[in-house]
């Protein structure tokens, strides 16, 4: 595969990626206030609850979906045909060989339910426990046909797993509706899921058996390989460990010791943390495939290659800024027209969580290189401690603070956590101080400017009333518009002008005024 085809696939899958990630804020906003309304406050936040603890199982993964698709890419990078079927059979019967693991500790969990939420009425307990065993049976779906959508990832075949996203981000929330609508509520909308899921993953399948070419052959177990590989595994698995405990805990933690009510405002907090981070950092799920066959197992990056890190890492930075400030800007008016002011605490809580996001952004491909590398073990550790330390301050915060415990926690261990890697990036050789130095300017240039306009927005609020979506959305148009002027003007270099400007130039060809 050449580079060019490589790039060419990485940009279109970002250019879909982009769309499926604003389809996916636009159908929400939509979405969500009805599925508030259908639902109540109560039943929504026994729903996220459900995801949050089933979001635990996903860890189950073992991190073998990224190990899987760097072998495939080392495979196919060598050309070994024999190897790569070996490997994605003994990957397969791993997945196989979790889930019904999965399925034994479902079971166990399901019988100490009414245990563990004993505060709980009756009503809610078996509502849990009903959505649990469906959302256990789409668990079990999702690990079986992991091992295709890895295998898809190795090829870069990225405009096809794309494009089904893109698919299943529309028609998820349409068929969710029609069973709200119908009268099954929270059990209706978790079926839906796990049909989709089951179709999708008979799609990847077929792609790759009929596409892709791609068999598998089983037996002859080889002991050494299957140690190479599960030594790589436990840390990739260590490290989404320490992921989920980081992006999920705090969900548990506010169900065991606030209210109902208050999981449905924080589960609205973590859905804007879920679209910042799938927003901000987009680029970097493309390149650990690219990543594997440039290091080609060495431990030292090329000057070329951390060129081009960094160069992703402003980019990065420049795509956060514009969610962060427009969020900062306009997110208070945008929240209480959409769900009402009983949530106008997820602003609030919310900005705490986008700023940290906002500055360790640049560094999310860091991930992928030290996977590519064979150098992810200590940096799984560190995450794992920091998702330890972040419960334990989160516990502690919650009982003084109440939700204001959550995010203050969230802040303080993200930013500990960014220093810990930045650490070991610069003790196993990687030019950290390279980074910094080309990465600080911009940094801190749209940090300025998203305060200056944040005021300048503010001010306006003060003296307008700011309550309709016409005129939110407006005001947030016009944010976009004066961020891109002054980042141009003030933070871009010679070669993001022309990156952004080719892209401007292929949007206005696409629409009238622009073939003129």
């Amino acid at each position: 595969m050449t580079d060019n085809h490589s790039s060419s696939n990485i940009k279109k899958g970002t250019i879909i990626t982009y769309i499926t990630q604003f389809l996916n804020i636009a159908i929400s906003l939509f979405y969500v206030p009805i599925m508030l309304g259908v639902l109540g406050q109560d039943e929504y936040g026994l729903y996220a609850l459900v995801q949050s603890i089933i979001s635990y199982f996903l860890i189950s993964d073992m991190g073998i979906g990224i190990t899987a698709t760097r072998y495939n890419a080392k495979y196919i990078a060598e050309n070994d045909i024999d190897g790569q079927r070996k490997i994605n059979a003994m990957f397969l019967e791993l997945y196989v060989g979790i889930a019904v693991i999965c399925s034994i500790i479902g079971l166990v969990v399901y019988q100490y339910i009414p245990q563990i939420y004993h505060d709980y009425s009756l009503e809610s307990i078996e509502l849990i426990r009903e959505l649990f065993v469906i959302a256990m049976v789409n668990l079990v779906l999702t690990l079986v046909f992991k091992i295709f959508n890895a295998i898809i990832n190795a090829y870069e075949k990225f405009v096809f797993a794309k494009t089904l996203i893109l698919i299943q981000t529309v028609i998820g929330p349409i068929c969710m509706l029609a069973v709200l609508y119908a009268g099954y509520r929270s059990v209706g909308m978790l079926v839906v899921t796990t049909v989709i899921t089951a179709v999708l993953g008979l799609i990847q399948m077929f792609y790759c058996i009929k596409k892709l070419s791609v068999k598998l052959k089983f037996g002859g177990f080889n002991k050494p390989l299957f140690i190479t590989i599960m030594s790589f595994t436990t840390f990739v698995f260590l490290n989404s460990i320490a992921h989920q405990l980081f992006a999920n805990s705090d969900k548990i933690v506010v169900s065991i010791l606030l209210s109902e009510a208050s999981i449905a405002v924080y589960a609205i907090v973590i859905q804007f943390q879920i679209y910042f981070y799938n927003f901000a950092n987009v680029l970097s799920g493309f390149f650990l495939p690219r990543f594997t066959k440039m290091v080609k197992g060495l431990r030292e990056v090329s000057p070329e290659l951390m060129t081009d890190i960094v160069r992703i890492g402003r980019i990065q930075i420049i795509i956060a800024g514009l969610i962060l400030g427009v969020f900062v800007a306009m997110g208070n008016p945008f929240i209480i027209r959409w769900v009402g002011t009983d949530y106008h605490m997820v602003y609030y809580l919310t900005i705490f969580i986008f700023v940290a996001e906002y500055i360790t952004s640049c560094q999310s491909m860091f991930n992928s290189l030290m996977q590519a590398m064979n150098l992810h073990k200590i940096r799984s550790i560190i995450g794992l401690i920091s998702a330890i330390f972040k419960i334990v301050l989160t516990i502690i915060f919650v009982r003084f603070w109440g939700l204001w415990g959550c995010a203050i926690a969230y802040f303080i261990a993200s930013m500990i956590r960014f220093i810990a890697y930045n650490i070991y990036y610069k003790r196993v050789g990687i030019d950290v101080n390279f980074f910094w130095k080309n990465v600080s300017k911009p940094l801190c240039s749209i940090s300025a400017i998203i305060i200056v306009l944040s005021f300048a927005f503010g001010v306006i609020q003060y003296y307008f009333a700011v309550n309709t979506y016409i005129l939110i959305l407006a005001l947030m148009a016009l944010y976009a518009i004066l961020y891109c002027v002054l980042t141009w003007m003030f933070c871009l270099n010679d070669y993001e002008r022309e990156l952004f400007g080719n892209l401007l130039k292929r949007f206005l060809k696409l629409i009238p005024y622009g073939r003129r």
